[in-house]
């Protein structure tokens, strides 16, 4: 019996794919569905969800990227390849350590969080053969975790500095008011209050989703109001709207490290344009509480704009996209709302 591969199951082979041809120098081949990365030794395929379970009749459950996984590879000098990855910008769970078991590894995590690790046989490829030579490999050992603490130390610091920068969500003020309070809800009310709606409703959504991803792209997506500030939904964006908030939210994520940036914001992204199942879910979830804010309030946000109800069914109408069960039952409500005058 022979292993010859492993196949990573993904939301965005695309990011996958040019993640693991820069990191292992190797060609790459296949499109947005599936692609494999050509390596000595064990293959390694990449395919997206929703293609793998077209293709091969089950359902692939759960979130992609556990963690639960290394994924190891040897290499000719981990010291190198460490300043190689460094230099592209790769984020590092564990620097270069020499382990008891005659191994010198370090670990990084692929944009779906797999772990990954390089790793070189002491007295391979390198000169910690001899007794001195082991010798030193300990004291780099040692100056090696000695530097992956003060990395961590920074990675921490600069994480509080995010929390802290995520305090200027809860005063950036909405367009529609919390039920009974006669006052504007802010941006951080509503990325709770969407979180925890999308959790109860993901049975009614119209096509397989990853809850965990839905979680995060809606506490992600209104972090460029911080700068851009809250736009009411029926304005037309324009295109220096669209990047004004984009670069804002960039800023706040700048706090944090590189590897957790480019994953909030691919989600970031993805939310935004909405061809997923995920976003299209997170989307449609998004453009409910103001809706439901609205028709207990006598439409006080959507007259205050000179809003008509032709906007409101046309624009929400991406709902039933996400879910069409959700969609039916808001459509009653409006409609209740339109005979009650309120909606116009």
């Amino acid at each position: 019996m022979t292993f010859d591969g492993v196949c990573l199951i993904t939301e965005d082979v695309g990011a996958l794919t040019r993640f693991y041809a820069q990191v292992l120098q190797a060609e790459a081949v296949g499109d947005d569905t599936h692609a494999e990365v050509k390596t000595p030794g064990a293959g390694l395929a990449i395919y997206a969800r929703s293609a793998a379970q077209r293709d091969m009749g089950f359902t692939f459950d759960g979130r992609c990227g556990t963690g639960m996984a290394t994924f190891s590879f040897s290499v000719a000098d981990v010291d190198v390849e460490y300043r190689r990855l460094l230099s592209v910008g790769v984020s590092f769970v564990t620097e270069p350590t020499t382990y008891p078991w005659g191994w010198r590894a370090m670990h990084f995590r692929d944009p779906d969080g797999n772990l990954v690790g390089f790793r070189t046989r002491v007295g391979e490829g390198r000169t910690d053969a001899s007794p001195d030579a082991q010798s030193e490999a300990i004291e780099t050992a040692g100056d090696s975790a000695a530097v992956h603490a003060a990395n961590r130390t920074a990675e921490v610091e600069g994480i509080l500095d995010f929390m802290v920068e995520l305090e200027r969500l809860k005063s950036v003020t909405r367009k529609s008011r919390p039920v009974g309070t006669g006052r504007y809800e802010n941006s951080a009310e509503h990325s709770w209050h969407v979180c925890l709606s999308a959790l109860v409703l993901r049975e009614h959504a119209n096509d397989a989703i990853d809850m965990d991803r839905v979680i995060r792209m809606l506490l992600i997506h209104d972090l460029g109001e911080i700068d851009a500030g809250d736009t009411i939904v029926y304005a037309r964006q324009t295109p220096a709207d669209r990047a004004r908030e984009a670069a804002g939210v960039q800023r706040v994520l700048s706090h944090l490290p590189a590897h957790t940036q480019r994953a909030c914001m691919e989600l970031w992204h993805e939310f935004e344009s909405g061809q997923t199942a995920d976003a299209r879910y997170a989307r449609a979830i998004d453009r409910v509480p103001p809706l439901l804010q609205n028709l207990h309030d006598n439409g006080h946000a959507w007259q205050a704009h000179g809003i008509t109800r032709e906007q409101v069914f046309a624009l929400n109408a991406r709902i039933g996209q996400g879910s069409t069960a959700l969609w039916n039952a808001v459509q009653a409500r409006l409609a209740d709302g339109v005979e009650r005058g309120i909606l116009k």
